[in-house]
């Protein structure tokens, strides 16, 4: 039997919920990384951590040092360690929390009142920074069963009594920007502004001189500042200016099967190389994902290895033939085309990943489960409260995409400013999630023609379901021909081809497609009560043509 030590650091979810802007949500979640870094950076310093038994996580010295500012935080939750060292860890935790409080009142400035003490006090309560300590005979357990002990530490929660009071004076810490923001903020972005909502929903702008003029309107508790910023990014983009630019995504990932996966690495001969490599492997997809997602015009918010925050624009435009007065309009990328990029990143450091000593690919591929992505995106207006859209990404993706026994899934939600709400679940290495993409690439005609196209189908349920419940899938696909060919046959539908013959348009091509593999993955024949089967079906089918009008739409609808 060897001793371990673990340490988890918490409230996240809790502390998120106390948020209101989006500044206050990076620093909430950049709070936890930081404790978590200077944990372990104290801990080494004063050598009571050695960093060779340090089993999880993985890191960066130059991040450990604050002196690479990606402007995100990068340490998990989480301290996994060999070797009994809980209470010099204890005593660790205890400085860091005290370093924290001072620094805190600083920022808001308390003047006694209440005391310091009384802040240390409420923070030592408020905060679970659970060290704890195992003998475990197997090291593939470590990991697993120091995880589950976690777990129910986490549980613990000491009653705040009085000091309740004082939870006013940590939201005044995280919302502080005048004047200046809080330290957390400084150590990574100095006194560079953080962009609120309504930047992020139009941050596609951002190299434009009307997107700098109308961050300037952004004053702050002003009641008509975002209406003035809007009214200049109308003005400035033009034609390029859609509706879907008053709204921002929260994109919330995470890793599926990963258990699955470590415990795989242990059983492999050289098992320290293989589980070594998978950590660094881990840090670097998150370090790259931060870059994706920085291009993208996104704001990072927590990149712990597979588990990944960020706010972000819906979507993009391009202007293409731009000197050309016919010059078109049409949607560059969206969110999804992010997602791919990351998914993209995961492969090559999982998935196919392997060199002259570790072999992830061919491991993986013995695996009935298979490491992967899932997300969940909550799409809400500017001025939706943000720690209600935050709690819809957490819905979409612990709630829907990976309760799903396939799981590699993105759920995402569009909450309308209207109140109308609609998603929908795809996973990814189905065909229907792939044309839902090609959809997205087809320039529509106007801002009216996807809106026309699902009004024609909406009222067709019953055509709809008895094409449905044919079994043989090439006649099932071959009704669905004849459906769109007699729907859709009008000139503004069709286009002339070399030979002279007429067909459908790419985009309704690529929607009688998304029919066809919607019905093939999840047919509805043999059922009970078919109209019940189908819903489900239906749903997915028109919450894809909704967002599609919404990326394509100038005005609200």
């Amino acid at each position: 039997m060897k001793k371990y030590t673990a340490i988890t650091i918490g409230p996240i979810y809790k502390t998120l919920k106390l948020t209101r802007s989006t500044k206050s949500v990076w620093t909430a979640s950049y709070l936890f990384s930081y404790l978590m870094r200077n944990i372990i950076k104290k801990g080494i310093d004063n050598s009571i951590i050695n960093k060779n038994k340090i089993i999880v996580p993985y890191y960066d010295n130059n991040v450990l040092n604050g002196s690479n500012k990606l402007g995100v935080g990068l340490f998990p939750d989480r301290l996994i360690y060999k070797g009994d060292i809980k209470d010099k860890l204890q005593k660790v935790v205890t400085e860091v929390i005290e370093d924290f409080v001072t620094k805190l009142c600083q920022d808001i400035n308390c003047n006694g009142n209440p005391s310091q003490n009384h802040i240390q006090e409420f923070f030592n309560k408020f905060l679970r920074i659970i060290p704890i300590e195992a003998d475990i005979s197997q090291p593939k357990d470590v990991i697993f069963k120091l995880s589950n002990l976690l777990d129910t530490a986490e549980l613990q929660q000491k009653a705040l009594g009085d000091l309740a009071e004082c939870e006013n004076y940590f939201i005044q810490f995280l919302e502080k920007y005048n004047p200046d923001y809080n330290f957390l903020h400084q150590l990574e972005f100095g006194t560079r502004k953080f962009k609120s909502t309504a930047e992020i929903a139009t941050a596609e702008f951002e190299e434009e001189n009307f997107y700098k003029e109308a961050s300037k309107l952004i004053k702050r508790n002003k009641e008509n500042d975002q209406e003035e910023y809007y009214k200049t990014i109308k003005e400035g983009a033009g034609d390029r200016f859609r509706n879907y630019q008053k709204y921002m995504v929260i994109v919330q990932a995470d890793g599926d099967n990963f258990g699955d996966f470590i415990k795989e690495l242990y059983t492999q001969k050289d098992a320290k190389k293989y589980l070594l490599q998978f950590s660094k492997n881990l840090w670097e997809f998150s370090s790259k994902a931060v870059e994706k997602i920085k291009k993208y015009k996104g704001v990072p918010i927590y990149a712990g290895g597979d588990d990944l925050l960020f706010f972000a624009p819906v979507a993009h435009t391009k202007i293409i033939d731009e000197k050309n007065e016919n010059a078109k309009i049409i949607i560059e990328k969206t969110v999804f085309t992010l997602i791919d990029e990351i998914d993209s990143l995961f492969k090559t450091y999982f998935t196919n990943y392997k060199d002259d000593l570790v072999d992830f690919k061919n491991l993986i591929k013995k695996l009935d489960k298979k490491p992967s992505m899932s997300y969940g995106l909550s799409i809400s207006y500017y001025k939706f409260p943000l720690n209600e859209a935050f709690e819809l990404g957490i819905s979409e993706l612990f709630e829907k995409a990976k309760k799903t026994c396939k799981k590699n899934a993105v759920s995402y939600s569009v909450l309308k400013h209207s109140g109308q709400f609609y998603g929908t679940l795809f996973h990814k290495d189905e065909n229907s999630y792939e044309t839902f993409k090609k959809l997205m690439n087809d320039f529509a005609r106007d801002d009216n023609f996807i809106h026309s196209i699902a009004q024609k189908l909406e009222p067709q349920e019953h055509t709809i379901l008895s094409i449905a419940m044919e079994k043989d899938e090439n006649k099932r696909n071959a009704l669905f021909d004849n459906f769109f060919e007699n729907n859709f046959d009008e000139s503004v539908h069709l286009q002339r081809k070399a030979n002279g013959t007429k067909e459908l348009i790419p985009f309704l091509q690529h929607t009688k497609q998304l029919f066809k593999d919607v019905y093939s993955e999840k047919p509805i024949y043999g059922y009970a009560k078919p109209e019940k089967a189908n819903k489900p079906n239906l749903d997915k089918l028109y919450a894809s043509l909704r967002f599609l009008e919404f990326i394509n739409n100038k005005i609200e609808r």
